[in-house]
């Protein structure tokens, strides 16, 4: 693989200060934009080396170069380029000595060239910044890059980014390449690989002018990616599904999964409706100080009966990679109109039957049929639940988990006040949990967006398919202040009992982290 081709020629660049990333990119690499940015990225985390490698085609990038011949005989690759960004400054007879944490990113930047199809170009084939340590920025998902300097190897994480030749790839595939490696784990997912599942029989074989969405359904479905999908074009009247399910919230859904997801829209001006382009997204930025969340129910939506705030109320970007601009931007989540959004795709961990968004809207269900009959529980906490909800502010937020992974976080969590729940109680629990659950937490204002607590969750039981309002298999357990709520029977009209369980957590605790989806 290039990541780990031995070099031919090695130079160490210093570029601190009066260095031109500007007049380097232009002098080098044809001014590219997303590999303009990708020294910029460098730049803003202090890089003061650049590492420039000539190395041969190998692994991936020769499998690209074959099957562009194939498609295009007079194709020629005129160059191949490992870039690596350091924070610190050394001369070539030191990168033994440097430190992997030093790393700020690498990538490998390729010249195609085709007459024929009038392409003389550098792009990036791959690349990886490493993650930017903003608070606010929620990032669950990430891959461990090993990549050669020099004669040593370092490793470093980020989310793969590639950019599109027009040859034998454009945004379908490079975003699929992103998101479909980082899911599952494998860096050298191939071009030629996600080419070959898009085919269709009997239809024109041009994977440089992109995929449709079938193709694109039948590359998650060759790499066996669970995933849930919405067209909306396909499903009359297109705007009261983008209302009732809009792309945000599918999304979202796949980011909060740890698995990422996938966006494609048309564009705007004098050919709107007529091109489209796809990102992938795998990550978000939270706002915790956002007012919308509060204000819509108060001040906007005055009468509208509001079940609930899901916590995408305090999403403020998207955190995406754009082939035609650059890696790990941010695209502010209203920015898109909905009326562009075509296609919003949300894979989900292996072994979960229905995507997130949809375990969340369940849970709401489960947890009103439940709250009424705590009515007799003298907790505090539980009296502010009820007042809270009361006035519109209930709160849900909905994590993937295994069983290993609930039963940890049950057994290391502690309320306000210090208590922990009995070894005895967690081990009954683990007895009669599902291996795969959707964690649906519950919270309120205050304590979810400021200061990341909850007062408990919803287990939902996510191997088994949902049938419908008014099932109540998936139903596992809830966790209250104070009390376990089990269901026990429907009456005779129908509706759910629950059995409530003392619990020994008694106020609020922290929310639980996410985990990408491949761990």
């Amino acid at each position: 693989m290039s990541r780990l081709a031995t070099a031919s020629k090695v130079e160490v660049v210093p570029v601190i200060r009066p260095f031109s990333n500007f007049d380097f990119v232009d002098d080098h690499f044809q001014g590219s934009f997303p590999i303009r940015r990708l020294f910029s990225q460098a730049r803003s985390r202090d890089c003061q080396t650049v590492v420039l490698e000539e190395i041969p085609a190998v692994g991936a990038v020769a499998d690209e170069n074959g099957e562009i011949t194939k498609l295009f005989p007079d194709y020629q690759m005129q160059g191949l380029r490992r870039l690596s960004f350091w924070s610190t400054k050394f001369h070539e007879r030191e990168i033994a000595q440097q430190n992997a944490k030093d790393c700020v990113g690498f990538a490998i930047l390729k010249r195609d060239q085709s007459a024929a199809q009038q392409v003389d170009e550098w792009h990036v084939f791959e690349s990886v910044i490493v993650q930017y340590p903003h608070e606010h920025n929620f990032l669950p998902l990430a891959n461990s890059f090993e990549v050669r300097v020099g004669g040593s190897k370092f490793k470093l994480r980020g989310v793969l980014y590639c950019q599109q030749n027009g040859l034998n790839k454009a945004c379908a595939q490079v975003a699929l390449r992103s998101i479909c490696s980082t899911y599952l784990n494998d860096p050298n997912l191939t071009f030629r690989q996600i080419n070959t599942f898009a085919i269709i029989p009997g239809e024109p074989n041009t994977p440089g002018k992109g995929l449709n969405s079938t193709q694109i359904l039948r590359v998650l479905d060759g790499l066996k990616i669970p995933h849930f999908q919405i067209y909306y074009p396909a499903l009359p009247p297109k705007e009261k599904w983008r209302a009732l399910l809009p792309y945000q919230k599918v999304v979202y859904s796949g980011i909060e999964s740890g698995s990422g997801a996938l966006l494609a829209f048309t564009m705007a001006g004098p050919r709107a409706g007529d091109v489209g382009h796809i990102v992938p997204v795998f990550g978000h930025t939270f706002n915790e100080d956002t007012w919308a969340p509060n204000a819509e129910g108060d001040y906007f939506r005055v009468g509208h009966k509001i079940r609930y705030i899901p916590s995408e109320a305090w999403l403020s970007s998207l955190i995406a990679h754009d082939d035609n601009f650059g890696s790990n931007l941010c695209i502010p989540k209203d920015f898109i109109k909905r009326k562009r959004a075509d296609f919003a795709v949300a894979l989900r961990p292996r072994g979960f039957e229905y995507p997130g968004f949809a375990a969340e809207i369940v849970a709401s269900d489960y947890f009103y049929s439940l709250l009424p009959q705590l009515d007799d529980l003298s907790d505090r906490w539980m009296k502010r639940l009820r007042n809270y909800v009361s006035d519109r502010k209930l709160i849900l937020r909905t994590v993937p988990n295994s069983k290993a992974d609930y039963l940890a976080h049950l057994r290391a969590m502690k309320d306000w006040q210090g208590k922990q729940e009995s070894p005895q109680t967690v081990k009954d629990i683990g007895s009669m949990l599902p291996d795969k659950l959707w964690i649906v937490e519950v919270s309120i204002p205050d304590l979810f967006s400021t200061n990341k607590r909850k007062l408990g969750e919803l287990l939902l039981d996510a191997t088994r398919p949902y049938t419908g309002k008014g099932d109540y298999s998936l139903f596992v357990l809830a966790r209250l202040p104070g009390t376990y709520a089990f269901f026990e029977r429907l009456d005779g009209r129908n509706h759910p009992r629950f059995l409530p369980v003392k619990s020994q957590i008694q106020t609020h605790t922290l929310v639980q982290c996410v985990r990408a989806a491949n761990t």
